[in-house]
């Protein structure tokens, strides 16, 4: 968004409606999603932009209780339970170094989201990137080529492109 200072009024009115619903109803655990990421990024914001927040007077972060909610979300939520599980993944890859803990979360989005390709993708990309097994990275993405070529996902055509440039990349990487 380009109205950056708009954005971030927006998320602190977003933030204090959801920490009232939450407040109505305790059991509301999808609304602990939108106030976990809040409170999450906000933690984890480079020192300028906590200074700018204080400026701002906007609330502040809590890395670990953002992290605490969004685990909750994912556990009890009924609506987003999968996205507060695919941001988690993302989270524990780029923030918390938990890169195995991450694998896992993907593999469980795979088994309950089978037609959706992604999952399949991100699996190859974290073999690759994080673990840096080229061969557990080319099994990944020869399984996401055949269900892409049998059409057991969705935008088959996508899928297979992205599975044909990572087994590429693999074999490359292993000489093959």
């Amino acid at each position: 968004r380009v109205e950056r200072l708009a954005a971030a009024r927006d998320g602190k009115r977003i933030k204090e409606s959801l920490e009232r619903a939450i407040a109505l109803d305790p059991s509301m655990h999808d609304a602990e999603f939108g106030i976990g990421m809040y409170r999450y990024y906000a933690g984890v914001a480079p020192a300028i932009f906590r200074f700018l927040r204080f400026l701002l007077l906007l609330p502040g972060g809590d890395r670990q209780g953002g992290l605490e909610q969004l685990e909750r979300a994912a556990q009890r939520g009924v609506l987003v339970s999968g996205e507060a599980q695919y941001q988690i993944q993302v989270l524990y890859l780029w923030y918390e170094n938990k890169s195995k803990e991450a694998l896992a979360i993907i593999r469980l989005l795979q088994e309950r989201y089978p037609h959706n390709p992604l999952f399949r993708q991100i699996e190859a990309d974290v073999l690759d990137v994080y673990f840096h097994d080229h061969a557990a990275s080319l099994t990944a993405s020869q399984h996401l080529l055949s269900l892409a070529q049998d059409r057991k996902v969705f935008r088959a055509d996508i899928a297979e492109r992205a599975a044909r440039r990572n087994i590429a990349k693999q074999m490359k990487a292993l000489k093959q």
